[in-house]
């Protein structure tokens, strides 16, 4: 899995031979975040109030990683971490 925490948009995309990519699906994707066409993606990361669980009623805002899991076939030596671009 790969995973950002960084503001804003991300836009990546996985490096290989298109038969050895059998799938990526998003973590934490909500719309318009999305899983594009020819091996990439596209997610903002935002900060998010969140119940902070200590005091009832009391929240606090965090970032929320986004990520993507990527299925495909190759050898440890062929894997990469993709490229980030914004």
């Amino acid at each position: 899995m790969v995973l950002s925490t960084e503001l804003g948009e991300w836009r990546a995309s996985a490096l290989a031979d298109a038969e050895d990519i059998h799938a990526i699906e998003g973590y934490r994707f909500e719309p318009p975040d999305r899983v594009l066409p020819k091996d990439g993606w596209r997610a903002t990361v935002r900060e998010e109030m969140m119940e902070t669980g200590e005091i009832v009623g009391a929240a606090a805002t965090v970032k929320m990683p986004k990520g993507v899991r990527i299925q495909g076939s190759g050898s440890s030596a062929t894997r990469r971490q993709p490229a980030r671009s914004r």
